[in-house]
């Protein structure tokens, strides 16, 4: 550090700040012979911010301690923390959480019926989902069997390669002597109807069962589309503790050109 002396008495002395901490004191080398011990007055100029350890800083008698207010915050447990002489700390708890552990409980014993009711919602959802899915597909192959065949009578109920047709679709055999795919459904819930387009209307009509119409048999042509529904539903019961449903029918329909003669 360059200290530089100002000899005319109307110049003022400036002398520089410097950050120390309170436990470092500048102190002169005596043995540099540059810069000389000043004689002035401890506490004053250059090294009044200066002295020794043994010594106390001023202004000690003042305690310098900083407090910060701070929100008293809810549902918090506070712990008293004692030092025995042992040396192991023992926690004691100030505020009881007993109010707090029978809202939780309550909340959750109201929670709790609401909660099941949506878990098996939502598998009664799935299992009506994948009932009509199946079923769609049961409807669109006995349409795709029917509409392939050769020589099909469609106006006649017990027309053999109608009813096999239903028998493969529903049990995977053609004489139906296995279980069906879906339970409890059967060849009769299945209703095949015939359609032809009509070039008056632009509409697609149901083709009457005569000469002039889809019968076959009778020297008719063969209908344009083959429709396979299930007019009365199939019954699906959903099953949902403490709340009684109805059964609800589903009723799959299928639309299909036929390719047959």
């Amino acid at each position: 550090m360059n200290m530089v002396g100002h000899h005319h008495p109307s110049h003022e002395l400036i002398q520089p700040q410097l950050l120390l901490s309170i436990n470092q004191c500048i102190r002169h080398d005596l043995s540099n012979a540059i810069i000389p011990k000043p004689q002035r007055p401890r506490g004053t100029g250059l090294l009044a911010c200066c002295w020794e350890r043994s010594e106390k800083p001023p202004g000690h008698e003042k305690s310098r301690s900083l407090r910060v207010p701070v929100r008293k915050i809810p549902n918090v447990v506070g712990h008293k923390c004692k030092w025995p002489q042992g040396g192991e700390c023992s926690q004691e708890k100030t505020q009881t959480t007993e109010k707090q552990h029978g809202g939780v409980v309550l909340e959750t014993a109201m929670f709790l019926p609401i909660l099941f009711l949506l878990l098996f919602g939502t598998v009664e959802l799935a299992r009506i989902t994948y009932t009509y899915y199946t079923l769609q597909k049961i409807m669109y192959s006995i349409a795709r069997n029917a509409g392939t065949q050769q020589n099909v009578n469609f106006c006649d109920s017990g027309d053999p390669s109608v009813t096999a047709a239903k028998n493969l679709a529903i049990t995977g055999t053609i004489d139906g002597t296995t279980d069906p795919i879906v339970a409890n459904l059967t060849a009769d819930m299945v209703q095949i109807r015939i359609e032809r387009y009509n070039t008056v209307t632009g509409t697609l009509d149901q083709c009457e069962c005569s000469v002039t119409g889809c019968d076959t048999a009778a020297g008719g042509l063969p209908p344009d589309f083959i429709v396979v529904s299930m007019p009365n539903g199939y019954p699906f019961a959903p099953h949902i503790p403490f709340i009684p449903t109805d059964p609800i029918p589903l009723r799959p329909t299928v639309r299909v050109p036929y390719g047959g003669t």
